[in-house]
């Protein structure tokens, strides 16, 4: 989904948006609330899938990291960061490993 530009109205479509969180592509930035923080590119990228479409496929997921040689194993590492950090921000975020991937969800 390409979100406009709040300074210019110009279309960018490396940025998404959900539930308070943004994530920008190119370059790898992440915001809450409108504040910066700062977390890798690799989570980053990471979390930019997840907030794209609120899950992020297995294959999606060992796509994005194929030029860093990883495993499964350091996917779900990764996950784990990311779910901390998410949790620091609002302790309702969880992201819920399901059969194929990962989904990210707001509890109540």
């Amino acid at each position: 989904m390409a979100a406009p530009c709040p300074c210019c109205g110009a279309e960018r479509p490396d940025r998404a948006e959900r539930y308070g969180l943004t994530v920008d592509r190119d370059p790898a930035a992440v915001y809450w609330q409108g504040i910066r923080h700062r977390l890798t590119p690799a989570e980053a990228a990471t979390l930019y899938l997840l907030v794209q479409r609120g899950r992020a496929s297995n294959l999606a997921l060992e796509m994005l990291t194929t030029r860093e040689g990883v495993t499964s194993g350091t996917i779900a590492v990764r996950m784990v960061s990311i779910r901390k950090w998410l949790r620091r921000m609002d302790p309702r975020f969880f992201i819920r490993h399901e059969s194929g991937g990962y989904v990210l969800g707001l509890g109540d």
